[in-house]
């Protein structure tokens, strides 16, 4: 079963703010990891484990999330300055 980042913060009851504090980053990063504007670097990746009680060798499910058009549209997007 894959449970994703969101998922498993609230199974635990936790607002996005709870979190951050048993992580130790910062709530907007939180938001962004859980909409998918930003992939956590494996620092974080690894205190949002922990933090959550996720085994490290599973940390990396806490990524992934339900695809949808609009998440399909933001994965193609370029960023302006790096289009040719």
């Amino acid at each position: 079963e894959i449970i994703t980042l969101k998922k498993k913060r609230l199974d635990n009851g936790w607002s996005q703010f709870r979190l951050a504090a048993e992580s130790g980053i910062h709530p907007s990063d939180i938001s962004r990891f859980e909409s998918g504007r930003l992939i956590p670097y494996d620092g974080q990746l690894k205190k949002l484990a922990k933090a959550l009680d996720v085994p490290p060798a599973k940390a990396s499910t806490l990524l992934v999330k339900k695809s949808t058009d609009r998440q399909k549209s933001q994965a193609i997007f370029q960023h302006p300055r790096r289009r040719q």
